[in-house]
Order: structure tokens, then C-alpha cells, then sequence
């Protein structure tokens, strides 16, 4: 009998995600076509106010200020896995145009044809790609 309430519970997780699957995951391109007013607003009031709230943003989990030489504004759109194997994903505005590395840390970037790279202990790495002057997507593996 729990064998058969197991089977259901599992056929109800898989049709539960295939419901997301369907209804799409925004991806952090995506988020940043449907959504440049509302992140350049948010940049804005950011700047302005460090200490306020940022507003909600469609497709966007997360929002973070990331100090350092050139500071970023972070958009997380979304997470895979757990840790310690995760990934995370989102757009960053970045105050003077440059790339960062995941969360403005000081790992340095490589050009490659599709974007700058970043190498972390062991099998931890991160992509960015420029959507425009100071827009950029990532993506971060651990």
C-alpha cells in the first residue's frame, strides 16, 4: 500500500514540474527585455537610496548591491540544485560598464566567443555576457 501512495506522490512531483517546464522559466534575457524599465528604476532608486527596499520585479527572485572597485546592481532570476552542486543565474548592472565575476568578487575574467569566464576552487565557475553598455547576464556553477 505505501509502495502505490509512493508511485502517486512521484507521478504528481513529475506532472507538477512539467507544469513549469510548460509555462517557462524566465530566463534572465528574457527578464531584461520584458522588464528594462522596471530594473532601470530599481537601479535608480537604489543608488539614490541604499538603505531602501527594492521593488518587486517580475521574474526577479533576488536583488543585491555588490560594493567593490566597480559595484554592481545583481538581479538573481533563478537557482538550480543544491548546494554543494548549484547553479544560479540573473543580470547585474554594472556601474561603470565592465564585467564582474559572480557577486563582484575579484576572480578574474577571461574572454572567450561567447562571453567572459571565471575559474573558482575546484569545479566552481561562471559566465557573463553583455546585453548592452552596462547590462550583463551570468550564470554561476558550484
Amino acid at each position: 500500500m505505501q509502495k502505490k501512495y509512493l508511485v502517486i506522490a512521484a507521478a504528481a512531483a513529475v506532472a507538477a514540474c512539467s507544469g513549469l517546464i510548460a509555462q517557462g522559466v524566465p530566463t534572465p534575457q528574457s527578464v531584461y527585455v520584458r522588464q528594462l524599465p522596471a530594473l532601470t528604476q530599481a537601479v535608480q532608486t537604489i543608488l539614490e537610496k541604499p538603505n531602501a527596499a527594492p521593488p518587486g520585479i517580475a521574474g526577479v527572485r533576488a536583488v543585491t548591491y555588490w560594493d567593490g572597485q566597480n559595484p554592481i546592481i545583481e538581479f538573481m532570476t533563478g537557482y538550480t540544485g543544491l548546494v554543494p552542486s548549484a547553479g544560479y543565474h540573473g543580470l547585474y548592472y554594472s556601474l561603470d560598464g565592465s564585467p564582474a565575476a559572480f557577486q563582484n568578487t575579484s576572480r578574474p575574467l577571461a574572454r572567450g566567443k561567447d562571453g567572459f569566464y571565471w575559474r573558482g576552487e575546484g569545479d566552481d565557475w561562471g559566465k557573463t555576457t553583455r546585453l548592452d553598455d552596462h547590462w550583463f547576464t551570468f550564470e554561476a556553477y558550484f
